[in-house]
């Protein structure tokens, strides 16, 4: 049977008391296609996927439009999903389609840190407060060093934590060639200025 043929409806009392999904595995696709068997009505609060070798863009798309269409949006509360990335070659920041998971409200930790990672927008940055408000922990790192520019700098990461009043933990890819421009009165900013240089002294 093909990975992309879609399953049976599952009976709606499958898995009643399941609350934690925890997959380790170098088969995303594989991994998707069981994650169809969970019944809409399913409680799962908790998802994590890691991944031994790499996995593509697309796979990982797959993988977030599943997470909507399955998981239930009263429940889950916890996202991570990430690679164990060894590999040297770069790769360009891809623009992965979050709007799948903008449904789940309820949603307190978000880590999506894999290879090539998801290009983090101003119109997705500027969306997630009103769809997270919850949002505690935040990761859109990838594993890997990329070559490209990114779209967001740090007034967009500035206006992302003025909006998220329960962040703790913020960890994006951004362009930190203006961080000069920044008021070091403001303690985040502060904090940023600080990781910008930091980056710098690694490259270096």
């Amino acid at each position: 049977m093909s990975w992309a043929t879609p399953l049976p409806p599952p009976p709606r009392e499958w898995f009643p008391s399941l609350e934690v999904v925890r997959i380790d595995s170098g088969n995303l696709r594989g991994a998707t296609a069981h994650l169809q068997y969970l019944p809409p009505s399913n409680r799962v609060r908790t998802f994590e996927y890691r991944s031994n070798p790499i996995f593509s863009s697309g796979e990982a798309k797959d993988l977030i439009k599943t997470l909507g269409d399955h998981f239930n949006p009263l429940y889950l509360q916890t996202l991570r999903m990430r690679d164990i990335s060894f590999e040297p070659t770069n790769r360009a920041l891809e623009d992965i389609d979050l709007t799948p998971l903008l449904a789940f409200r309820r949603l307190e930790k978000i880590i999506l840190a894999f290879f090539g990672g998801t290009k983090g927008t101003p119109k997705t940055l500027s969306s997630i407060p009103t769809a997270w408000p919850k949002l505690r922990h935040l990761n859109l790192r990838p594993t890997n060093e990329s070559p490209s520019t990114p779209d967001i700098d740090h007034t967009h990461l500035l206006e992302l934590a003025a909006n998220l009043p329960h962040l703790r933990t913020l960890r994006l890819t951004f362009d930190a060639t203006e961080m000069s421009v920044v008021p070091a009165t403001h303690s985040l900013s502060c904090t940023l200025l600080w990781m910008a240089r930091l980056s710098a002294i690694r490259r270096v």
